[in-house]
């Protein structure tokens, strides 16, 4: 048992300096075990972390478009045709 985790707050600080790489070195786990999960804990927030941020992305990206497609009908339709559709009847009121 490593003498540094004497209590759940002390765990839960090490484990987001880890994850969030900033690594202050002043608490480090010394067994094998230890050292185990940290690694498998650094490897799924390095999967997750990036899966979740894309996730985060294509619901703004969606809104964007819903927001943009609510401001021009004409974009509704996002194929070639009915951009330069839109762009021809722009151009020339």
């Amino acid at each position: 048992v490593n003498q540094q985790f004497q209590d759940f707050f002390s765990a839960l600080y090490f484990s987001v300096v880890a994850l969030s790489t900033v690594g202050f070195g002043d608490m480090v786990p010394v067994t094998a075990a230890g050292r185990a999960v940290t690694v498998v804990s650094i490897v799924v927030g390095l999967c997750i972390i990036p899966y979740q941020a894309s996730l985060v992305a294509a619901a703004v990206a969606e809104e964007q478009q819903k927001g943009e497609q609510k401001r021009n009908p004409a974009m509704a339709d996002t194929n070639a045709e009915a951009l330069l559709t839109y762009l021809e009847q722009k151009r020339n009121p």
